[in-house]
């Protein structure tokens, strides 16, 4: 039914009304749950902005193509050579041993490496934390645990788990430092992107504004819109060849 070719369905001497949509609808997948996951600006550039500031971090659009499509990347510039600067998002999450993974889109760098971290932390017990540093002109994890692979020639994807314990620990925090290591460290690093999702691996990105997004957790491949089949035996069951032949039941 409508402009779109649906998959065969079959069927006997009845019509069918099915859906295909393959999901189980007591069990949700927090896809992302980071507010504003492409606008990296702060609280003292945006009032009310989920993203707060760890020192005077400066923070500016980049003019770079996006993972996405878009144009909507920003620049994080570290300046300081006596304190870590960066930008950071604090989460509500339940008392449990849920297992989240963090991710974010990092642009490459070329020539000399730099050395980019985030902080992944949950608060509130007894607290838990993954520091991963990577290089984004090798692509390679330098310390903490996470991956990193290759997006596209402009991007690397890095992302990394971090599992609660049910102590108490009800803040999941978040935390891009441009540079790292040392509070002499100074620099800057493109970001798009970040996310945290449940789960061991990182989901596809999924861009939110003022609200985390949830979806089903699909058990197949293909989520389509209900679809039916109009016809009757359309596997032509009881056709008899000869002359004259016998038609399938249901036909004429």
């Amino acid at each position: 039914i409508g402009n779109q070719l649906s998959p065969v369905i079959r069927t006997t001497n009845a019509v069918i009304y099915g859906s295909r949509i393959d999901y189980n609808p007591t069990s949700l997948v927090t896809q992302n749950l980071i507010l504003q996951s492409q606008d990296l600006r702060v609280s003292r550039d945006v009032p009310g902005a989920p993203w707060t500031n760890v020192g005077d971090i400066v923070v500016g659009p980049s003019t770079v193509l996006c993972p996405d499509g878009s144009i909507s990347a920003y620049v994080l510039t570290d300046n300081s050579t006596s304190q870590f600067q960066g930008t950071q998002q604090n989460i509500t999450v339940p008392n449990d041993g849920q297992t989240y993974t963090a991710s974010v889109f990092i642009l490459k760098t070329t020539g000399v490496s730099q050395s980019v971290g985030l902080n992944l932390g949950l608060i509130g017990g007894t607290a838990v934390n993954n520091y991963p540093r990577i290089d984004t002109t090798a692509g390679t994890v330098i310390s903490g645990t996470a991956t990193i692979s290759s997006y596209n020639n402009l991007w690397w994807r890095l992302q990394a788990p971090i599992t609660d314990n049910s102590s108490g620990n009800t803040t999941l925090q978040l935390q891009l430092y441009p540079a790292v290591f040392a509070t002499t460290a100074t620099g800057s690093a493109t970001f798009f992107g970040a996310q945290w999702n449940t789960g061991a691996t990182a989901l596809p990105y999924t861009q939110t504004t003022t609200a985390a997004v949830q979806q089903y957790a699909v058990k197949g491949l293909l989520v389509e819109n209900t679809a039916t089949n109009g016809i009757r035996n359309n596997t032509m069951q009881g056709a008899v060849a000869g002359t004259p032949g016998t038609v399938p039941t249901n036909w004429f």
